[in-house]
């Protein structure tokens, strides 16, 4: 595995992070824009062109009935789609189909009775999560933390633990496809851009295929070959196709980094030349901490293994998922329907089982990690504060190993929920109109007003955008607000821990001058998507407040849209 490392500077001290990328001219991303609605489902369940032949194969009988009760509707529909609408986010590759006009007056006209209130459409009920443990799903044996440990010492240049994620599919000058895979150290936070093709996969699950064999370790990961994975073709692919290949090349490298790192033919996996650029790096670390990566890690392997009893139901839930968004397309293209209603009552499905499956591990977790973790942090935490570092670590790995694989999903969804017009006008207003705007324009006092224009608030407000998990987006407001009262601190303004000594009409204006000049390119959808899948629990602490204080901004935003 190669790679190119870019001279972005470390981020935090605390939480070192590099991006690492080719440069991205002449590369395309690889888009269907053929109006295909069914190319949101798992490709196992998937025929071609057919909705009733999908709904004919999916296990669940009422969602069956439910995908072909679609598929009359859409034979019917057929005739009057345009089949060259653009995709909704080039930028992403994604394979969506078109997002609904703002006027539905023809859909109406064509399917009255579909509208009201007394007819509407209602997504099935999922079916329950299990965690029974079956022939194949087991309990994996955890690695204690002197193992954790010693592979420190013993293989300083190879961390016990990747995050391995397709995330997109793309074509060089020369038209051949190559996946985007973005790679992530769970011990540093380094990040990694590495872009192969289907060949170079193919070949290295050969090799893999190879070591296993020759390995006396080998008959422990016999399961990684029952993982569906393509097969070779001369034929050239069509777009569509590499898209759903990258979903079974996701899963398949999910379960490789999951593999547990104390053998040495996990040495044998990873390249010389990755093992040479991962011991150049030398980040700060905060020794302190090593309970807590030795938790995530453990916590990763489970959650992304499909041999494993959470890591099968994440895996199963992530597949029933892309089935029920394909149901929610389906609606979209060819009824009129309440699209936004389905949307959130989509995104509220996936919260809540998200939620259930984090309670579920915290509820299940051995004790030997809360012991060992409270033993490091007695001396410098509380017991509420170790309880907390343990369910954030939990939040993390489970949205990690749910809502990564759901990307092109989650925002799907939440740009059905979205007023695009009065988007563009919110981030067209704050850019022309407030931007470069001074602080007293805000209301904010002059014994208030930062020498810095609020520069670090600024900045990690602005990161909400590069990150990708629900926690880590709202962990960087909760950081943006704290750089606020942090600045009204060294102004000799009274602050305390808990943040209550600043109340909301001091804190507002200047929290409303950061969202305007932090550069977040899509404000109002960021609102959209941490607003549904914020984690219940936070909806009433710090986190809640300051994401309220976030909507009251774009508010005051889009009343100052009708000034002149």
């Amino acid at each position: 595995m190669t790679s190119v490392r870019s001279d972005r500077s470390y981020l935090r001290p605390s939480e070192s992070h590099y991006r690492a990328s080719e440069a991205e001219n002449d590369r395309r991303p690889i888009i269907s824009d053929v109006n295909d609605v069914s190319l949101l489902a798992e490709p196992s369940v998937r025929a071609k062109n057919t909705m009733w032949k999908l709904g004919q194969r999916i296990t669940y009988s009422a969602e069956a009935r439910f995908f072909t009760f679609l598929g009359q509707l859409l034979d019917r529909e057929q005739s009057v789609m345009d089949p060259r609408l653009p995709g909704f986010n080039a930028n992403n590759a994604s394979f969506l189909t078109p997002l609904p006009d703002a006027n539905n007056s023809q859909r109406i006209q064509r399917h009255p009775t579909l509208y009201n209130a007394h007819n509407a459409v209602h997504l099935p009920p999922l079916p329950p999560l299990d965690f029974a443990p079956t022939k194949y799903r087991k309990r994996p044996r955890s690695m204690s933390l002197t193992n954790y440990h010693r592979w420190s010492h013993d293989f300083p240049s190879i961390r016990p633990g990747m995050s391995v994620r397709v995330v997109r599919a793309e074509r060089t000058h020369d038209g051949v496809a190559q996946y985007v895979i973005n790679v992530v150290d769970l011990h540093t936070k380094v990040l990694w851009v590495v872009r192969k093709r289907f060949r170079d996969l193919y070949r290295f699950r050969k090799e893999v295929k190879a070591l296993c064999r020759a390995s006396p370790y080998g008959d422990q990961l016999k399961y990684l070959f029952d993982i569906p994975f393509p097969t070779r073709s001369v034929v050239a692919k069509a777009p569509e196709m590499i898209l759903r290949r990258r979903l079974v090349l996701d899963t398949f490298l999910r379960n490789i980094a999951s593999l547990n790192p104390d053998t040495p033919l996990h040495v044998a996996l990873c390249t010389i030349e990755f093992i040479r650029r991962l011991g150049a790096i030398d980040p700060y670390e905060d020794p302190t901490d090593l309970e807590l990566k030795w938790l995530a890690f453990d916590l990763f392997r489970n959650l992304n293994s499909c041999c494993t009893i959470e890591g099968d139901t994440c895996q199963r839930f992530v597949h029933v998922f892309r089935n029920r968004v394909a149901v929610v397309q389906a609606c979209v293209v060819a009824i009129a329907v309440d699209h936004k209603k389905l949307a959130r009552d989509a995104l509220r499905d996936l919260r809540r089982v998200t939620t259930q499956i984090e309670k579920y591990v915290l509820d299940t977790l051995e004790p030997q990690y809360r012991r060992t973790i409270a033993a490091a942090l007695s001396d410098s935490h509380t017991i509420e504060a170790v309880d907390d570092a343990i369910e954030e670590i939990v939040h993390v790995t489970v949205e990690d190993a749910v809502m990564v694989p759901l990307q092109e999903q989650i925002q799907y969804l939440v740009q059905l929920t979205i007023d695009h017009a009065l988007e563009a006008t919110v981030t067209q207003t704050m850019e022309h109109k407030l931007f470069g705007k001074s602080q007293t324009f805000f209301g904010i006092p002059e014994s208030l007003q930062s020498d810095s224009n609020w520069g670090k608030a600024c900045y990690h407000l602005s990161m909400m955008e590069e990150r990708m998990l629900p926690c880590e987006k709202l962990k960087e407001l909760v950081l943006s607000a704290g750089e606020i009262f942090r600045a009204c601190q060294e102004k000799g303004f009274a602050y305390t821990e808990s943040m209550s000594a600043m109340n909301a009409d001091d804190f507002l204006p200047i929290h409303i001058y950061v969202v305007v000049h932090s550069g977040l390119q899509r404000p109002y959808f960021a609102k959209e998507f941490l607003g549904a899948m914020i984690h219940p629990s936070k909806m009433l602490g710090e986190t809640g407040y300051f994401l309220t204080m976030f909507e009251a901004a774009l508010k005051y935003v889009t009343e100052s849209m009708s000034d002149p």
